[in-house]
């Protein structure tokens, strides 16, 4: 194997899904097809095509006179899971787009496709179906005849050993029987030579023998890695090409704005000289003068003597002054219904007010209030008070109060209105025929509803916080740097120099960044600020080492991870402080948070539950923001190496183990940078975390001695997602399944037929028998091999709880199962993971997810003030194979309560 031929290089795929098991093997499929040049091609299991396509493209590239057959039923199987016909709707687009002139699609079972090849007929044959040992020796042993001498077989998936995948196994039998060679890279890939044992591994050029597999392997495997870096450099070209469309289509909307812009203006022009036409009667000016100066007069008088219903009034004592009145300016004002005030007001010392409101008439209307924190002196310098409203016609006093502490009310100001209709309400009201339509989704028109006032408050609320407290609790915020983009860390920086509370410290560890501009600006920045502090490492050691780092910098009460391209809300920090200043031995804490792409459009909120831990167990739904006590940080030895791509994970696992009290904040304080790289834009960007995730969860049980073991689901690999379930065994404490019943036989026999499914084999079957006289139940229950209790009704009444309580007192297994009669179990496992969960402690009651016949969801647990303010199922009503919020139908959560039916 010349070194100048192999690998190639020169392959990039222009058809790639989302399921990268086969693309590491690419630039070797390639050189295999230009040495061997088969005639015949066929793969057995396509799926979404990435392998076989290749395959298409090679031929094509390297104008081999081939035919290439896919062959799958693209119906799915228990590994791959079931999928619909859009699966094979995509691969037959694309083939017939690119490849219909030689490539057929088989659609039909691998037993009936191989009738259709004569022996001998196949030069390469590809065999990816289901991966078990006995379907892949099935396939094996039913298509090796159809291979012709010289012929080659690849095996994917050879080294994976998880989820009942038995290749590996049917590899250790037949190596030895043929010619081969195993990559073991890209989750494995064994190439079988239809030939003596002794027969030299070479395809044209192409000789195995000639170099060490090690350095074959070595090669293969970097081709793949520059392969990767080319198809995302072209994907970032891409994407900057069309961000400039986008840009120029953006110029010649803001052109078209202008114009428009301008037309608005000149109509605008033309109402106003309507308006004044309609005040020209000069007679009727002066009257309407005469009768405003003496209201005014009156209206003076009220405003020093007349106070609200049941508000006490006092002066002020000089800590404040009014600045000025942004809007209006003038004392008396006419204007067509809609009033905003807004005001700056400035303190001397000591902040007095709690809240402000404006008094119209037995009106109160609160205002938002925006505080001004002077940081250099220590204390409140003004504040900003507005209030957007409508009044009716006519005159209108509207008196701007602030409410203190001990709830006195403060006259501060006032301002008079005269409102009058205008005369052509169509006319003024011009903007919805210019303006163009608000197109943000609809999580940016939930921001600009209840961003502006969550954010103002909280300054408040910190101000207050830290004027009551005598203690200055320092936060230490966590950095790890390494290759940023110099925008995006200034970005992060600059998120954390914005905080209102003041006392914080950055620390920063770059972890061997090659771009001099970075060790450049983190160093002027902490030469700048004393609250910066920088280190930099000789050299890269990861992610886990470059945190432990930052956090030996660090002096702060708390810990606060920030990412290095990430950001923060400018309250983040006083909203954390009040939360710790409210709860008494908070150990860890964590906040909402969104994600912001390139151009920094932020979306896909994750509105967190509080406190789950078995939801903590299926995927690491804390995320971003995590706030963490110094000492439980020590107690569990910071963040361990080794688990790169899921050391957080790892880390909040340990941390929530041994934390006192743990917090959540419900809401948006952190803002998780999408670039094309990292794992807010996906998964699949670090397949490696997945089994780092695996491993931190198994190491979760393993610590608390619970037999379980952790499987990342077959959906979760499809869509490139870090979730993760524990299976349970099937052995464990005895369980009492209870089932009561009434004239119900047919429904009944079905419930047990079902039961016989279960894997779980420590259980057994009680039937409370409540007064059943139809004649088939009765005959039934006096037949079946299970106990059956024979309960009356309490005072001859229905009682469902009381034939349910009975049940349970007869009971001598450690747990009982309530199970209604009309039900039938869908999934073997089911016990065996409702008991596992059991085991873990502070568990003490445990749900199943509950369909209708239909296939939509009866029951997944249980949410509070959902139905009227009563309490109701989650999910009621959905289709059964929806993932739900945030995933949450798909794996188990914690919910205030659960239910039977």
């Amino acid at each position: 194997m010349g070194k100048s031929n192999f690998p190639s290089f020169d392959f990039s795929p222009k058809y790639l899904s989302g399921i990268e098991n086969w693309h590491p093997h690419m630039p070797f499929a390639h050189d295999l097809l230009r040495e061997h040049q088969p005639k015949t091609i066929v793969e057995l299991g396509v799926h979404y095509g990435d392998s076989y396509f290749c395959f298409c493209q090679s031929v094509k590239e390297l104008n081999l006179d081939s035919l290439c057959y896919a062959v799958d039923t693209w119906e799915g199987d228990k590994q791959a899971g079931l999928y619909n016909d859009k699966v094979f709707e995509q691969v037959e687009q694309h083939n017939a787009r690119f490849y219909s002139d030689f490539s057929y699609l088989l659609r039909m079972p691998f037993d009936i496709a191989s009738e259709q090849f004569a022996v001998e007929q196949i030069d390469l044959l590809h065999i990816d179906g289901l991966h078990t040992y006995d379907a892949v020796s099935e396939d094996f042993n039913l298509w090796i005849d159809r291979v012709s001498p010289g012929g080659i077989v690849l095996l994917h998936d050879v080294t994976c050993r998880e989820l009942g995948f038995g290749v590996w196994q049917f590899w250790e039998e037949i190596k030895n029987d043929y010619p081969s060679f195993l990559f073991g890279h890209g989750h494995g890939l064994g190439i079988i030579k239809k030939a003596k044992l002794d027969s030299p591994m070479q395809f044209g050029e192409f000789n195995f023998s000639s170099h060490s597999a090690n350095e074959i392997k070595t090669r293969y495997a970097h081709a793949y890695k520059l392969m990767r870096a080319m198809l995302l450099f072209e994907n970032q070209q891409e994407k900057q090409s069309d961000l400039e469309n986008k840009r120029r289509e953006i110029l010649e909307k803001q052109q078209i704005a202008g114009r428009q812009l301008g037309d608005i203006l000149l109509k605008n022009d033309l109402l106003e000289k309507k308006i004044e036409e309609q005040f020209k009667d000069k007679a009727a000016v002066e009257v309407a003068n005469q009768e405003l100066a003496r209201k005014l007069e009156k209206f003076e008088l009220i405003c020093s003597e007349r106070t609200p219903q049941r508000v006490k009034v006092v002066q002020s004592k000089g800590q404040l002054k009014l600045v000025s009145w942004i809007e209006p300016k003038q004392k008396i004002n006419l204007i067509f219904g809609t009033v905003l005030m807004s005001a700056v007001l400035t303190f001397d010392d000591e902040e007095i007010f709690e809240s402000f409101f404006i008094r119209l008439g037995k009106r109160s209307i609160p205002c938002e209030i925006e505080p001004f924190y002077d940081k250099n002196e220590g204390r409140l310098a003004k504040i900003e008070v507005t209030s957007n409203f409508t009044i009716g016609n006519g005159l209108k006093l509207c008196r701007l109060y602030g409410e203190s502490k001990t709830g006195q009310c403060h006259l501060l100001g006032w301002r008079l209105y005269y409102s009058i209709s205008p005369p052509s309400r169509k006319l003024l009201n011009y903007r919805h025929l210019f303006s163009i339509r608000d197109k943000r989704n609809e999580y940016s028109k939930w921001l600009k509803y209840n961003e502006f006032g969550s954010r103002h408050r909280s300054f408040w609320d910190s101000f207050q916080i830290l004027r009551r407290s005598s203690k200055e609790r320092l936060f230490s915020f966590i950095m790890p740097v390494f290759e940023t983009p110099l925008a995006y860390l200034r970005e992060a920086v600059s998120s954390i120099l914005d905080q209102s509370y003041p006392h914080w410290e950055l620390c920063i560890v770059n972890d061997g960044s090659t771009n001099h501009e970075i060790h450049d600006y983190l160093s002027e920045l902490s030469s700048a600020d004393s609250r910066i502090i920088y280190s930099m490492r000789e050299s890269n050691g990861g992610i886990a080492l470059a945190t432990n780092d930052a956090i030996g910098l660090s002096n702060g009460e708390f810990l606060v991870f920030v990412d290095h391209d990430d950001t923060i809300e400018p309250s983040a920090l006083s909203e954390i402080n009040a939360f710790v200043a409210s709860n008494e031995n908070i150990d860890f804490l964590y906040t909402d948070d969104d994600k912001i792409d390139l151009e920094g459009n932020r979306y896909s909120p994750q509105f967190k539950p509080d406190w789950s831990p078995e939801l903590l167990l299926s995927y690491c739904y804390v995320s971003h923001m995590k706030i963490v006590r110094r000492t439980v940080s020590e107690e569990v030895g910071h963040v361990r190496t080794g688990y790169d791509g899921s050391q957080d994970y790892d880390y909040v696992l340990r941390v929530c183990e041994v934390a006192r009290k743990i917090g959540h904040i419900p809401k948006v304080l952190y803002h998780w940078r999408a670039s094309p790289s990292s794992t807010a834009a996906s998964g699949l960007n670090k397949p490696n975390s997945f089994d780092a995730g695996k491993r931190a969860v198994q190491d979760c049980f393993d610590r608390r001695g619970i037999n379980a073991l952790v499987s990342q689901t077959d959906w979760a690999v499809k869509e490139g997602l870090g979730i993760f379930k524990p299976n349970f065994p099937d052995s464990g404490p005895s369980v009492n399944i209870i089932i009561p019943t009434r004239n119900n036989a047919k429904l009944l026999k079905r419930c047990l037929a079902s039961l016989e499914l279960t894997t779980y084999q420590n259980y057994k079957i009680t039937i409370i028998d409540n007064e059943s006289d139809d004649t088939t139940t009765v005959d039934f229950l006096q037949e079946t091999e299970h106990r059956v209790l024979k309960i009356l009704n309490n005072d001859h009444k229905f009682n469902f709880s009381y034939l349910v309580n009975k049940g349970v007192e007869e009971s001598s297994s450690k747990y009982v199962l309530l199970l209604n009669d009309d039900t039938e179990v869908l999934a073997p496992c089911w016990l065996s993971q409702m008991v596992g969960y059991l085991s873990i402690e502070g568990v003490g009651v445990v749900g199943a997810k509950l369909f209708f016949p239909d296939g939509k969801i009866q029951h997944a647990g249980i949410i509070n003030n959902i139905l009227d303010g009563l309490p109701a199922p989650a999910f009621r009503g959905f289709d059964g194979k929806e993932s739900g919020y945030l995933n949450y139908l798909r794996v188990a959560r914690n919910y205030k309560a659960v239910t039977a039916a």
